[in-house]
């Protein structure tokens, strides 16, 4: 799953493998592992890393590939 965030916070189990910082032209993250979320885990996305607190209270750090994507649309 791919989702836009600069800060989320989950309110469902979600398996996350991508994540971009806007909607129009995009900073992404292509994590090395997938990420799973529980309900209340709240996820940031700061340059090349992922920050994730769980609602147990831990931190975690994570990396990936960064790159740049464009979503392109067509008006009609």
């Amino acid at each position: 799953m791919s989702i836009f965030a600069d800060e989320f916070t989950a309110t469902r189990m979600m398996l996350i493998s991508v994540v971009s910082s806007d909607e129009m032209c995009c900073d992404t993250l292509t994590l090395d592992q997938p990420l799973f979320l529980r309900p209340g885990d709240r996820m940031s996305f700061h340059g090349v890393e992922v920050v994730v607190d769980r609602s147990s209270g831990r931190r975690e750090r994570l990396t990936g590939s960064s790159g740049r994507a464009l979503q392109r649309s067509r008006l009609r």
